[in-house]
């Protein structure tokens, strides 16, 4: 997103990322561009379908995508990239319950897309969990730092860069509910020096209340909060898509008690209206925002202004996307990033 700096620098050096529904875009993928006659994807028809996205994600200054989601007890069928998922909301398995390569390549769907966002110069990271994770779907199959050792085998064979635990909801208390504190511990550690020797991050995503991590049942994690993860994805646009520097609930104030400003990657939804957001924590809302911004805008003046407040700069911004096929339509996420290397103040 730039390399803008200043007394605070608004612009984060590094990458911001948007996570990418693989159910939707390969479901998508597979309507549009399989042949049917020999159950293969077409390959001309399926670089026409990715090019534009990856342009737009290119132009939109998209450095890293999110593919979600992954579920922890399916990896040791991840790691032989065949089988059906055990739970439908693991959209990554359900790739291999079928297969198909892509033309003559002998890539599969994943490997293939992979490949496609490297040469576009994206990175890519593996996300698990989500909104609708079951409690089983937490469940690690057997000894916890094998478990790490195979699931980082597939991630080299697939060319992942790093990994992402979505604990929202349910899933911030089933991980260690289902593992144990000493399992779930071991399991990320193990992830973390692994991948961290590889240049590798490794990040956790939680809703924006405190009680969704430091203060609930995520406590033991954020205890030793850097010796598992890189970075914290908040979703302060789950309830409160308003963001707020002083509540007791979830502000931002009261996270930095706990995590390091440099740590907390503010994520943005492009389906929330942020020209009439306002923070119910100070109680004033955003009087002072401009007038005629577009949304993606809007955002970025948010995103400015907390930082300001706060006299700190925050991560890196994180985006979902309602679709990932509406990527080259949707502006939200490069008009983020326009306004923000044009207002950021300057040394």
């Amino acid at each position: 997103m730039g390399d803008i700096s200043g007394d605070w620098m608004m612009v984060p050096k590094g990458e911001n990322c948007c996570y990418v529904d693989m159910g939707l875009l390969y479901n998508a993928a597979q309507s549009k561009c399989i042949n049917w006659q020999n159950s293969t994807f077409d390959k001309a028809k399926l670089d026409a379908f990715l090019q534009p996205i990856f342009a737009q994600l290119n132009k939109e200054g998209t450095e890293s995508i999110d593919l979600s989601f992954a579920q922890i007890r399916d990896i040791d069928a991840l790691s032989k990239q065949e089988g059906t998922p055990l739970n439908l909301t693991d959209t990554i398995m359900a790739i291999f319950q079928y297969n198909y390569p892509v033309g003559d390549t002998k890539k599969d769907f994943l490997a293939y897309f992979n490949d496609y966002a490297i040469k576009n110069n994206v990175k890519v990271t593996l996300s698990f969990g989500g909104a609708v994770a079951a409690a089983e779907d937490m469940k690690l199959s057997k000894d916890p730092v094998q478990e790490a050792k195979t699931l980082v085998s597939f991630m080299e064979k697939y060319q992942f860069d790093s990994l992402d635990f979505d604990l929202e909801g349910a899933g911030a208390q089933n991980l260690i509910a289902q593992n144990g504190e000493e399992n779930t511990i071991a399991f990320l550690q193990e992830l973390h020096k692994t991948l961290s020797a590889k240049g590798g991050k490794m990040t956790i995503t939680v809703m924006g209340a405190l009680s969704s991590g430091p203060t609930g049942p995520l406590k033991p994690i954020f205890d030793k909060l850097d010796t598992m993860f890189d970075g914290v994805n908040l979703m302060l646009y789950n309830g409160q898509y308003y963001i707020d520097v002083d509540n007791a609930s979830w502000g931002l104030k009261q996270w930095r008690e706990h995590v390091p400003a440099n740590m907390l990657n503010i994520g943005f939804f492009d389906r929330i209206d942020y020209t009439s957001a306002s923070s119910s924590g100070s109680g004033k809302g955003w009087p002072n925002m401009p007038k005629g911004l577009k949304n993606g805008e809007a955002a970025a003046w948010i995103f400015l202004e907390v930082q300001k407040e706060m006299g700190e700069t925050f991560g890196e911004p994180f985006f979902w996307t309602t679709n990932p096929v509406s990527i080259p339509r949707n502006l939200f996420i490069e008009e983020f990033r326009d306004y923000v290397v044009k207002n950021a103040p300057l040394a």
